[in-house]
């Protein structure tokens, strides 16, 4: 009989939310923490620091290994598709889930984040309580209950 055992948020380290907007960022971490996240949580606001943070460099030195990245498709400098293409170039992040978290409720945007590998592509409610429930699926889904490991953990 072959036995798995799931790694708890913690073990799992932290989550990278890549985030210009300063409400939804709020939103995201209240949601997150109302579904049981207890472990690090980064804040890219742009482009640039996304790939700071996915590098380790700047203020994101030192980071832990990241379990799961939370992009938004509509960010300042460095766009999100190219933050996403180099996160996938990276060993670090190679493997890391990224879930396009966005406003963009247009088809190509979806259709070319999943081409390029997004693991889920989900579009914001407008209402809070729905904003906070989408991110605690979310959570649930791909880092908490998920079957994916952190970044250089064994499968």
């Amino acid at each position: 009989m072959v036995s798995k055992t799931r790694l708890s948020a913690s073990a799992r380290s932290g989550i990278l939310l890549v985030e210009d907007d300063d409400i939804h960022a709020m939103l995201t971490e209240k949601a997150l923490r109302k579904a049981g996240f207890d472990a690090r949580l980064w804040r890219a606001a742009d482009g640039e620091e996304a790939l700071e943070a996915l590098l380790g460099k700047g203020k994101f030195g030192g980071r832990d290994r990241l379990g799961l990245v939370l992009l938004d498709l509509k960010i300042p400098k460095v766009a999100a598709l190219d933050v996403f293409r180099a996160a996938r170039q990276f060993p670090e992040t190679a493997q890391v889930v990224i879930v396009m978290l966005t406003t963009s409720d247009d088809p190509h945007d979806c259709e070319e984040a999943l081409r390029l590998g997004a693991n889920s592509y989900v579009t914001k409610p407008g209402d809070p309580r729905e904003f906070r429930d989408t991110v605690g699926q979310i959570f649930l889904r791909w880092f908490k209950d998920g079957p994916v490991a952190a970044v250089g953990e064994a499968r």
